[in-house]
């Protein structure tokens, strides 16, 4: 039965990351490397607790990528660090599995006076993050040293810490190790050891599509709809349980290449130019390469294939009816099913008996399969209300995420 486990799903987060920036990718990847080298001398926390601290490290600016220009966070003199902070501490703590974590996201630009007199929980993490964060950018912009480190970082940071950082450098060659490129085999056997419980796993690669807000807010919630459905339809067609599971993880990754369209075309208030449309239609490539060292090829078959046809006329392949499976024609039904249902800028959401007509006529044209539309039609009530059912727990922790940053966002940037 196809599954993604921890240790896939953290590769399929970086590398979605990567999408955006490639730099703050590798920024997040040395912070949480310096992190875990420096707990692992210190042996304060077991091995799979490092491992976590390993991947909130490498994540510590993911919302950076919704809130702040990527070469102000990589500056010296970020003006104002709660954007991000913020953001992230919300997506940990409503839509993550380590919302015991979220302060890490939260503080992680507190110095050392203002954390003490906090105590918050992990505080000891949270400096160290701050440290690990602070050198890296030191080398990014060719100025590390040692010398400069600890005048620079030494009145902001416990000396614990800086010496922590010192003996643990000396000892493993972390900065050697990040000049040359070598940390990265460390931190892929580290990443690829990650065995949590799966569902620990599955709740952190739901995280990771909700970063799709990050660029559209109607493409995170189409996602979620297309995923519901697949449930059902799967229930219904009565698929194995082997192409359930490769169909329901499909259905969530499916469109995580859509971090890599630009902005200005995934939102353009009009219908795309033909040059647009062909930067969204490389969205497919993209998740390819995202999925494609870390899934079963069940799921990254399923995934890849949504905007085929069956009249061959689809992308990226020009696959026909007979090189599609039923999974594959599923999430491409409900794909198509969920964007007629989602508000656009230049046009609303079909009702019930539009959606229905749009879909028979995709059948008429030879694009999607009779048999899968005749279930929708036939079970569409009960087919939208469990996808209500199903989204009403993940919109509501969505939903206070959206309205609660501006407000709490406020607060701390008057700290």
């Amino acid at each position: 039965m196809g599954t993604i486990n921890g240790g896939a799903v953290v590769n399929i987060f970086l590398n979605t990351l990567g999408l955006f920036d490639g730099r703050l990718r590798t920024h997040g990847e040395h912070v949480g490397y310096i992190l875990y080298k420096m707990l692992e001398f210190d042996d304060t926390y077991s091995f799979d607790e490092r491992r976590i601290f390993l991947v909130l490290g490498a994540l510590h600016d993911f919302a950076a990528y919704k809130t702040d220009k990527i070469d102000d966070l990589l500056s010296y003199d970020l003006k104002d660090v709660w954007p991000h902070s913020v953001y992230g501490y919300f997506y940990m703590q409503y839509l993550s599995p380590f919302a015991d974590y979220a302060r890490i996201f939260l503080l992680h630009h507190l110095n050392h006076a203002k954390l003490d007199a906090l105590k918050p929980p992990h505080q000891d993490v949270i400096e160290m993050v701050r440290l690990a964060d602070s050198i890296d950018l030191m080398i990014y912009h060719g100025q590390y040293s040692e010398v400069n480190m600890v005048r620079q970082l030494g009145p902001h940071i416990a000396g614990s810490y800086v010496k922590l950082f010192l003996t643990a450098n000396a000892h493993y060659h972390i900065i050697e190790n990040i000049m040359d490129d070598t940390y990265r085999q460390e931190l892929d056997i580290l990443t690829e050891s990650i065995d949590w419980e799966q569902g620990v796993a599955d709740q952190l690669l739901k995280t990771l599509v909700y970063t799709i807000d990050f660029k559209n807010e109607s493409t995170v919630l189409r996602t979620l709809n297309a995923n519901a459905m697949c449930e059902y339809l799967a229930d219904k067609m009565k698929l194995t349980p082997d192409e359930k599971s490769d169909l329901q993880y499909a259905s969530l990754v499916y469109d995580l290449g859509m971090l890599g369209v630009p902005d200005s075309v995934l939102n353009a208030p009009r219908r795309l130019t033909p040059s647009e449309r062909e930067l969204v239609e490389g969205h497919v490539n993209a998740v390819e390469k995202i999925l494609k060292p870390h899934v079963s090829d069940g799921i990254l078959q399923i995934a890849i294939r949504h905007h085929e046809r069956l009249d061959g006329l689809g992308y990226p392949r020009g696959l026909k009816e007979k090189d599609l499976s039923l999974p594959q024609r599923i999430l491409a039904a409900a794909d198509v099913m969920a964007a007629l249902q989602t508000d656009k800028e230049y046009k609303p959401a079909l009702g019930k008996q539009d959606v229905i007509r749009a879909l028979l006529r995709e059948v008429k044209e030879h694009k999607l399969g009779m048999d899968i539309v005749r279930v929708i039609e036939r079970n569409y009530d009960e087919l939208m209300n469990t996808v209500k059912q199903q989204g009403a727990d993940l919109y509501g922790n969505y939903l206070t995420v959206k309205q609660s940053f501006p407000s709490v966002l406020q607060q701390f940037q008057q700290i």
